[in-house]
């Protein structure tokens, strides 16, 4: 994005198509499984390679979420103050966008087999793809320490936790404004109990920063 600020996802899956290119001049695997999200990639597989393919989708690349909010006209992080001014530009965004789902989806449904990681996932990528063989496979979790743990709270509190990167699209800021919302609504003490612990990785200095912000 930092290189490449306007028409990132097609820049991305451009960008993907010629790598798929360059590597199936080196090797010709007889599967080819994408984890990475750069589905345009598949059909080179597929077409090209003869491959068996298939996707482990974390994200959707754009999604309904996306677009509806896009369509609001509210700012967020696919939606540049300049944008969200501008019904036009809106419009024009929005076209864009419809016109890359369309191809996203063109692309997904080359695989043979499609694993989400969620059924938020799920329900995005059946409505891009299609539901053809699409499987919900969460990510594996050592749950032993858990089972650990007792049943029954020491003390007095009432923790809420959030786990996901620190990323613009996460809007840990609505977390805290609806925390602060549900606060507003209990006595003092009652109050005093609740904990919102937020649990992240970041991928960047841009994340690490938001992470400075939100403890303010």
């Amino acid at each position: 994005p930092q290189c490449w600020p306007r028409f990132t996802i097609i820049g991305q899956s451009v960008g993907s198509i010629i790598l798929g290119l360059e590597t199936l001049l080196k090797f010709s695997p007889h599967f080819f499984v994408d984890t990475t999200g750069h589905s345009f990639v598949l059909p080179v597989f597929r077409w090209l390679g003869g491959c068996k393919t298939a996707s482990y989708v974390h994200f959707p690349t754009v999604s309904l979420d996306m677009m509806e909010k896009l369509q609001s006209g509210e700012m967020s992080y696919n939606n540049s103050f300049t944008i969200s001014r501008s019904r036009l530009l809106i419009n024009l965004k929005l076209i864009y966008y419809r016109l890359f789902a369309r191809l996203y989806g063109f692309a997904g449904r080359r695989n043979d087999v499609v694993m989400v990681n969620s059924t938020w996932t799920h329900g995005h990528i059946s409505k891009l793809w299609g539901p053809r063989n699409i499987y919900i496979i969460f990510p594996p979790c050592d749950t032993s320490s858990f089972e650990e743990l007792p049943l029954h709270r020491r003390e007095n509190r009432f923790r809420i936790v959030s786990i996901g990167q620190f990323r613009p699209e996460k809007d840990h800021k609505l977390q805290l404004r609806i925390l602060d919302t549900f606060l507003r609504k209990l006595s003092s003490t009652e109050a005093s109990w609740v904990e919102l612990v937020l649990i992240g990785g970041c991928r960047n200095k841009e994340d690490k920063d938001r992470v400075i912000e939100l403890r303010r």
